[in-house]
């Protein structure tokens, strides 16, 4: 059973990303405020990549730095970390097409340009059909912070997202599998602004919550979501 990465139309972002700082102030965590990501990655293809999972519900941390090859993967609570059956020859700095990594029947495929820009994740998981990926690369400047949570209302279902910076990019899915929508937003500080679908937001600790409005008049609810990684 295949799971795809969600196809985000934001290289420009992550390139104007690549090149900040996350300056803006954030809320208390438990967890890191400071980047894992190195330096000497920041413009390459190795490094540290994170995102969420929707359609069951996860997050993923790929690393490719120091000499770390390896996909962390929590999915439903289960974790396992996938090596790469190759990459025998990349360096960091040479694009990677397809790169497979595995743990057991887990398998994770990995692409992503010689700069660090647009990376995908394709993953195959029994019992985890038709979900999708949001991934973003991290840099020395700029965390990567990934929350999971829910949204409620007129409509229901899974509210995964992650922040970089001031972006906000993520994806939410129906509780019946059927219906799944892009969710983007800016961040700033404790406050969320999301332009899809149309909603606040306030992140408190490492909990968020807020509103969410449709397109069609009466649709709308609450969304909360908790800090994962």
């Amino acid at each position: 059973m295949r799971i795809t990465y969600l196809l985000l139309s934001i290289s420009s972002l992550l390139s104007a990303i690549s090149c900040s700082s996350d300056s803006s102030p954030v809320p208390s965590s438990n967890f890191s405020s400071s980047p894992e990501a190195l330096a000497t990655e920041d413009l390459k293809s190795g490094g540290i990549y994170k995102g969420v999972i929707v359609g069951s519900s996860g997050m993923f941390v790929v690393r490719l730095q120091k000499g770390v090859k390896h996909i962390t993967i929590t999915l439903d609570g289960v974790s396992k970390e996938l090596s790469p059956t190759g990459l025998v020859d990349w360096t960091t700095g040479l694009p990677i097409k397809n790169a497979v990594f595995v743990s057991g029947d887990w398998q994770a495929i990995f692409s992503v340009g010689a700069t660090g820009l647009v990376p995908s994740l394709t993953l195959d998981i029994p019992g985890h059909a038709n979900a999708q990926v949001v991934i973003l690369k991290e840099t020395s400047k700029a965390i990567v912070r990934a929350y999971e949570g829910t949204y409620a209302g007129s409509e229901s279902g899974t509210w995964n997202f992650i922040i970089q910076a001031q972006a906000l990019v993520g994806v939410s899915r129906s509780a019946d599998g059927l219906t799944s929508q892009s969710i983007y937003g800016l961040a700033d500080g404790t406050t969320l602004n999301l332009t899809a679908p149309v909603g606040t937001g306030t992140l408190s600790g490492d909990n968020a919550s807020g509103t969410w409005q449709g397109s069609s008049a009466g649709v709308s609810g609450t969304w909360t979501g908790k800090r994962v990684l």
